[in-house]
């Protein structure tokens, strides 16, 4: 777990290094406190997905578990966005969510990443998964 943590953090950070320069370029020092925002606002999420996939619970679905961590990330990034429109009323809305979107995609690929390789490694493979890899009776 501690390496998918560190490897989530070093996926955020990659994407805010990436991405640095850019909004720069594009709104200045408020572009890059947008971005650096958005960079943690999605790296929270994760880090509860990631925590809450380490508990182990029997009979746990994956596909359950996999609506479960979109809903969770979902509303946090939502509630973000709604208090940073509170927050910065003043603040072009592209200086926080147009950083939010390519964050966001980063941090939910890695993660699926990450599940497909957790369920992969430990066997919980969903029927419906089981059923495409099956042998046609004869």
């Amino acid at each position: 777990m501690f390496l998918q943590l560190a490897g989530l953090t070093l996926a955020m950070a990659a994407i805010w290094a990436v991405l640095l320069l850019p909004a720069y370029l594009v709104g200045g020092t408020v572009a890059i406190v947008g971005l650096s925002a958005a960079s943690l606002v999605c790296l929270l999420p994760g880090v509860f997905v990631l925590l809450l996939h380490s508990i182990s619970v029997t009979g746990r679905s994956p596909l359950a578990f996999l609506l479960m961590a979109i809903g969770l990330r979902m509303a946090i990034v939502l509630a973000a966005v709604l208090i940073a429109k509170r927050v910065w009323p003043g603040i072009p809305a592209a200086q926080f969510v147009g950083w939010l979107i390519p964050v966001y995609l980063v941090a939910l690929a890695v993660e699926t990443r990450f599940a497909l390789t957790e369920t992969v490694r430990t066997g919980r493979v969903p029927v419906g998964t089981a059923r495409l890899h099956a042998t046609p009776p004869q």
